[in-house]
C-alpha cells in the first residue's frame, strides 16, 4: 500500500487533506515543517513540498539512482540526506528553496539519523558509522564537513534541538547533550535507551521513549515527571499544541 501525507485542522481534529504517494515507488522517506510548508522526501528520487492548503509549492527534478532520506529547509536552502538506491553510497544535497533547482552535494561515509539548520552557514547533523557514532559540521557555503565530535561506542537513534546551541542525542547508552558553542558532549541521563525522542519547548519538557513506556523528564535536570505505558511499541514522538 502506498504511504498517504495526512493534514489536519486542529480546531477539530478533522482531516484537511491527504497526499498519497507516487508509484513505482510510493513511500515517504521523511517529512519536515518551515514556513506553513510539509517538505516530503519520496522514494521515487525528488523531493516534493505542499503549502497549508495542499497544493505543490516545491519540486526537485527526480533522481532514479539516489534516495533522499532526510530533509530540512536550511534558510534560503533545501538540504538532504540521501543514499544510494540498492548501493552503499550516502550523500548531503543542497537545493535552491524557490525553484529546487540542484545546487551542490557531496559523498559522506555515515548514516545521517537527524538534521538541524543552526546558522546561514552551519548544519548539523547526527550519524552512525557502523558501530560508531558522532555529531558532524557541514559547511553549507564551502560544501563540506568541517568537524567530527565522537560520541561514546554505540548508536545514535535520534535527537532533538533544546536551544540555538544545544541539542539532546538519544543514543544506544543514554542520552548525551551536545553543545554546539562549545563543539563539547556531555552526559544528560544515563540508563536508557531511547527509541523515540521529543522536546515540548513551551513547557521545557523531553519525551523520549523505550519499547512501550513514554518518560518525560525537566530538561534543566532530568528528573522524570510522568511516566506513561501504552499498549504499542512507539516509534516516533510529536509534540501538538492546541487551543
Amino acid at each position: 500500500n502506498p504511504d498517504i501525507l495526512y493534514a489536519y485542522k486542529l480546531e477539530d481534529i478533522s482531516e484537511d487533506y491527504s497526499i498519497t504517494a507516487s508509484p513505482p515507488y510510493p513511500v515517504y522517506y521523511d517529512v519536515s515543517y518551515y514556513n506553513s510548508l510539509a517538505y516530503l522526501a519520496t522514494g521515487n528520487g525528488y523531493i516534493k513540498a505542499y503549502d497549508k492548503n495542499g497544493y505543490p509549492a516545491f519540486l526537485t527534478a527526480p533522481n532514479v539512482d539516489t534516495i533522499p532520506k532526510l530533509v530540512i529547509r536550511h534558510f534560503s536552502y533545501v538540504i538532504a540526506y540521501c543514499e544510494r538506491r540498492g548501493g552503499p553510497e550516502r550523500y548531503l544535497r543542497q537545493y535552491h528553496a524557490g525553484t529546487g533547482i540542484f545546487r551542490a552535494g557531496i559523498k559522506i561515509n555515515f548514516s545521517a539519523v537527524e538534521i538541524f539548520s543552526t546558522s546561514p552557514d552551519f548544519v548539523v547533523l547526527l550519524g552512525n558509522k557502523e558501530t560508531e557514532s558522532s555529531v558532524f559540521i557541514y559547511n553549507s557555503v564551502d560544501y563540506n564537513l568541517e568537524e567530527e565530535i565522537p560520541l561514546p561506542a554505540g548508536l545514535i537513534s535520534g535527537g532533538v534541538q533544546i536551544s540555538s546551541n544545544v541539542f539532546l542525542v538519544s543514543h544506544e547508552n543514554g542520552i548525551y547533550q551536545y553543545n554546539h558553542e562549545t563543539k563539547t558532549v556531555t552526559l544528560w541521563l544515563t540508563g536508557v535507551e531511547a527509541d523515540a525522542i521529543a522536546y515540548d519547548g513551551l513547557r521545557q519538557l523531553v519525551y523520549f521513549s523505550e519499547g512501550k513506556k513514554v518518560y518525560v523528564c525537566r530538561v534543566t535536570d532530568a528528573v522524570a515527571v510522568q511516566e506513561i505505558t501504552l499498549p504499542y511499541e512507539i516509534l516516533k514522538l510529536h509534540i501538538q499544541y492546541n487551543n
